[in-house]
């Protein structure tokens, strides 16, 4: 099965929120996105998901052990980083530096007492919540144009969202092409597209 391209899809969050610590310098931006599609393409060439992997194939076993070691410390740092600021969007209450805290600590203790060495359940699990999520985003921002900053929750994208979750967790029982990102999102594009067609939106 594509495991190497779903698992590349399933790190977008990761993309943007490194184009948001590199600020708005466009240059920083295109070299996060070219490094994504470096990696992408390295994955779907060599059958591989894991960069150490792909660079030990390729030769340069030395930079691979290098590059996992630094790549760990600040992708783990990213991710604390990524939960404080989560968290602050979800109560003005909540203090995003505190949190940052709490969850590395909570998070070394979990690597401590549980095992860790297949963790692929949690990836995909990870990646059958942000594939529909994302594709919402996209078809509400970029093709419906639909502004729902104003409203707490919008129960019908909730439902999509929810749908393409599901959709997404079926998928991976079929061997496709491409994997089961990608037609989980195509999915639930279309149905946001469907979902304004049948009952368009009231500009607020």
């Amino acid at each position: 099965m594509s495991n190497e391209k779903n698992f590349y899809l399933s790190e977008r969050p990761d993309l943007v929120r490194r184009g948001r610590l590199a600020g708005r310098d466009p240059d920083r931006y295109r070299l996060c996105a070219a490094g994504y599609g470096i990696g992408m393409g390295a994955a779907i060439f060599t059958g591989e998901y894991d960069i150490a992997v792909i660079m030990v194939k390729a030769g340069l076993g030395i930079a691979a052990l290098v590059i996992l070691v630094f790549s760990t410390v600040t992708t783990t740092f990213l991710d604390a980083w990524s939960a404080g600021i989560s968290a602050e969007s979800l109560s003005a209450k909540i203090n995003g530096k505190k949190t940052a805290i709490a969850v590395t600590v909570i998070g070394t203790a979990a690597a401590i007492l549980f095992p860790m060495d297949d963790i692929t359940g949690f990836l995909y699990l990870i990646g059958s919540v942000f594939a529909p999520m994302i594709a919402v985003q996209i078809a509400d921002n970029f093709i419906l144009h639909r502004d729902r900053f104003a409203a707490a929750a919008d129960a019908r994208n909730l439902v999509i969202w929810l749908v393409g979750f599901i959709a997404y967790r079926l998928l991976m029982g079929v061997d496709t092409p491409v994997g089961y990102t990608l037609p989980d999102m195509v999915l639930t594009v279309v149905l946001c597209l469907l979902a304004e067609k049948a009952k368009p939106t009231k500009q607020m």
